[in-house]
């Protein structure tokens, strides 16, 4: 397996300024960006793709739209709007196409489309309806995918940067200097040639990946046991608000988890369980507990 799919580690809430100073020696470029991520636990999405237009200084607010979740829900109703779709065509197709005379009721006693998949193949033409399902899919999807882009809600995080005085000037800072540019974290910042052409492009996920790598094997030996990658800096942020707050619902409302209305089940993964937490947790149980002496004493409590 690939090990950015695996499962990563929050960055140590007393690490994070090493992290950053780290980042920093790199290039300010990077400070700015994962200033902006472990202080409001931005997706490494949001933050790459982050846009100006996206921006109020004077109102001091980041509008986040578009997000991870929106996305998510836009492709699962475009799928299912599809399959509704193809269950009444592909019924179609196989009517033409299956010879046989009792046709019309082998196919209506399918009740979904696996159903009318193994018909297909009963009748060897599994390989020509997968192909007509695909045509028709391709065809349709970019249409149905616009319609519902159009109509289906939109979740905005709203975050207030009013009282974050590094961040505000952090971003004034980088608005002047790429006035009238698209994105807040412009690729091209980091190219030195200047003759590069299509220049107002967002940062690749593997560019931050190979920062992230690097930064954490020069901190090799303070992070033992802990695992950093681009999820990283949301669930610093997270845990921070949950520990600064005693409530991980509070956390999962302000990071926008369930559309903003909170989902406990989704933030809880956020926690702190690393194998640095469990030895931690294992060590200070050692020193508390000592259940030896129970076997002395007849009648006696422990611990």
């Amino acid at each position: 397996m690939n090990e950015r799919t695996l499962a990563v580690d929050a960055i140590p809430d007393k690490l994070i300024p090493q992290f950053l100073k780290q980042a920093k020696k790199i290039d300010n470029f990077w400070f700015d960006m994962f200033l902006l991520c472990v202080t409001f636990g931005l997706r490494n999405i949001e933050c790459r793709e982050l846009k100006f237009s996206q921006i109020n200084l004077k109102e001091k607010r980041i509008t986040l739209s578009n997000t991870k979740a929106d996305k998510a829900k836009l492709t699962r109703k475009v799928n299912q709007h599809l399959d509704k779709q193809w269950n009444i065509k592909g019924r179609q197709w196989l009517r033409k196409y299956m010879v046989d005379l009792n046709a019309s009721l082998i196919i209506r006693l399918a009740t979904s489309l696996d159903e009318l998949g193994f018909i297909a193949e009963e009748y060897q033409l599994g390989v020509a309806y997968e192909k007509a399902k695909q045509r028709y899919y391709d065809k349709e999807k970019p249409q149905i995918y616009n319609y519902l882009r159009r109509t289906l809600p939109s979740h905005s995080r709203q975050i207030d940067f009013s009282s974050f005085k590094a961040i505000e000037k952090m971003l004034s800072r980088r608005l002047k200097k790429h006035k009238g540019r698209t994105y807040l974290f412009p690729r091209d910042e980091l190219i030195r040639n200047k003759s590069i052409t299509n220049k107002d492009k967002p940062l690749s996920r593997q560019s931050v990946y190979n920062v992230i790598k690097k930064i954490s094997y020069s901190l090799k030996n303070k992070l033992k046991d802990i695992k950093l990658g681009l999820h990283s800096c949301r669930k610093s942020a997270v845990q921070k608000v949950a520990t600064l707050m005693n409530d991980v619902f509070a956390a999962s409302i302000w990071i926008g988890h369930g559309h903003g209305k909170g989902n406990l089940s989704m933030t809880e993964r956020y926690l702190n369980r690393s194998k640095h937490r469990f030895q931690e947790i294992n060590l200070k149980l050692s020193k508390t507990c000592h259940y030896d002496h129970c076997v002395k004493l007849s009648k006696s409590s422990c611990c």
